[in-house]
C-alpha cells in the first residue's frame, strides 16, 4: 500500500468531508476529490501532506536512499 492509499483510508475513517478537507488544507474541492478518487496519478508531496494534515495526520517521508547502509 502506498502513502496515498493509506491517506485515503484515513480520510474515510475520519469521516471528514472533501469540502472540509479543502477548507482546512487550502486546496480546492476539485483537487481533493481527484486525489481521493484516483484521478490524479501522482499528486505532489505538498498536496498529499496538506490532505493528511487536514485530517490530523503528520506526513513523514523517509527515502530509503537516506537510510544508513
Amino acid at each position: 500500500m502506498n502513502i496515498v492509499e493509506e491517506i485515503k483510508g484515513a480520510v474515510v475513517s475520519s469521516g471528514v468531508s472533501y469540502n472540509e478537507i479543502a477548507r482546512r488544507s487550502g486546496l480546492s474541492v476539485s483537487v481533493v476529490s481527484k486525489v481521493m478518487n484516483g484521478h490524479r496519478e501522482s499528486p505532489s508531496v505538498f498536496t498529499v501532506a496538506s490532505i493528511a494534515s487536514a485530517i490530523g495526520l503528520q506526513l513523514t517521508l523517509i527515502s530509503s536512499e537516506c537510510q544508513p547502509k
